[in-house]
């Protein structure tokens, strides 16, 4: 995505990466280059131990070839002091001028090839300051990106909760329609008694009084604080339940709840919540299509030290095309005006980066199979 984003041009990326044939993760740098063309990334890459290496290699290399030079040198300074002996001072002198100038030259060599190191390694320190600031920025992208994509989900289940209250309101709005005008018309031909009136009024109330929990079921689901807490998986189950029953019996959707065992794990329980009402809705958009035997199970159990949650249905599986892609932003099989692409994507996101658990889904012959694993508390 980086190198993509970067077009034309190319990308360096700092990270960790394990050598290979080693277990040791060391710093490495690589530079990425998108081909729109073809629609390639190709890049390259080397792990900074490795150019430190390079560097002593040549400097060891560097102090084996000035002490090889040294002994020659030696050599040379034997043979000349032998030579002078035989010869005259003034080949004596010749000679000692050449070599004093031999030796500045090595001086001077020396000198420039360190002040080369020094301004490679301080090109290399510009190189990752400048990484590390390309990675600051790209995770403080990441972090504004995940809060908008947050939001639009808030939003989007926010109008699933309208639907299913819009369900859950029908029936009742329907009898308290039908008694008042039934006590209209009675009261207008005095057919009406006052016994029969008490029991209307009280079935009037009844009905108020269950859409009133109704509001406040929906509002204590979505006024939930973010804070972990230990709870029953039961609970948050029925609370979910809670939620989608109307849409889904409307749709008469059969839900089997066989989740008995208790667990208690460490969560956001809205979160949780949240999640499992995502799994649910999406499995009602796929059995709405569906003509037979509708139905929907849950079921829950301990594995080693998990709380592992299944939502399954009967609504043929997921295609194998899209399988991969299911958990992706923005990815969504339905008309942009019914989906946003973000249920699933924020779900992996809370189950598997708040919660330290795993999110996946598997086809069975009936159809798709969602697995929720979380650590027991």
């Amino acid at each position: 995505e980086k190198a993509k984003k970067a077009y034309p041009n190319g990308v360096f990326i700092k990270y960790y990466w394990y050598k290979p044939n080693t277990k040791i993760m060391v710093k490495k740098i690589s530079y990425l280059k998108y081909f729109k063309k073809w629609d390639w990334i190709i890049g390259t890459g080397v792990y900074l131990d490795d150019i430190e290496k390079i560097i002593n290699k040549e400097k060891i290399a560097l102090d084996n070839y000035f002490r090889s030079i040294f002994i020659k040198i030696l050599l040379l300074f034997i043979v000349v002091y032998i030579l002078q002996i035989i010869n005259a001072m003034s080949v004596n002198r010749k000679i000692k001028n050449k070599l004093y100038e031999f030796i500045n030259k090595l001086k001077n060599m020396n000198i420039e090839l360190e002040e080369k190191v020094k301004e490679r390694t301080k090109e290399l320190q510009n190189l990752n300051n400048e990484l590390e600031e390309r990675i600051k920025k790209a995770v403080e992208e990441n972090r504004e990106k995940d809060l908008q994509l947050l939001e639009q989900s808030k939003l989007a289940q926010l109008g699933e909760m309208i639907g299913n209250i819009a369900h859950q309101w029908r029936q009742p709005l329907s009898v308290i329609s039908a008694i008042a005008t039934g006590m209209e018309v009675k009261l207008d031909y005095n057919m009406i008694d006052e016994k029969e009136l008490r029991k209307n009024l009280q079935i009037l109330n009844d009905t108020a009084q269950h859409l009133s929990r109704t509001i406040d079921q929906f509002r204590n689901f979505a006024k939930e604080e973010r804070v972990e807490s230990i709870v029953s998986v039961t609970d948050r189950i029925e609370e979910a339940l809670k939620i989608v029953d109307p849409g889904l019996k409307y749709l008469n959707i059969k839900v089997f709840n066989n989740c008995k065992e208790e667990l208690k794990i460490k969560v956001v329980k809205g979160e949780l919540a949240q999640v499992l009402i995502n799994i649910l809705n999406n499995a009602r958009d796929v059995l709405k299509n569906k003509n037979d035997d509708r139905w929907i199970k849950i079921e829950c159990l301990k594995k080693d030290e998990n709380a592992v949650i299944t939502v399954e249905d009967n609504g043929g599986g997921i295609p194998k095309e899209i399988k991969n892609r299911i958990f992706e932003p923005y990815f969504t099989t339905k008309h942009k005006s019914q989906g946003t692409g973000l249920g699933l994507y924020m779900s992996k996101k809370i189950i598997e980066q708040n919660n330290n658990g795993k999110l996946f889904v598997k086809n069975t012959k009936n159809g798709a199979k969602f697995y929720i694993v979380l650590p027991l508390a």
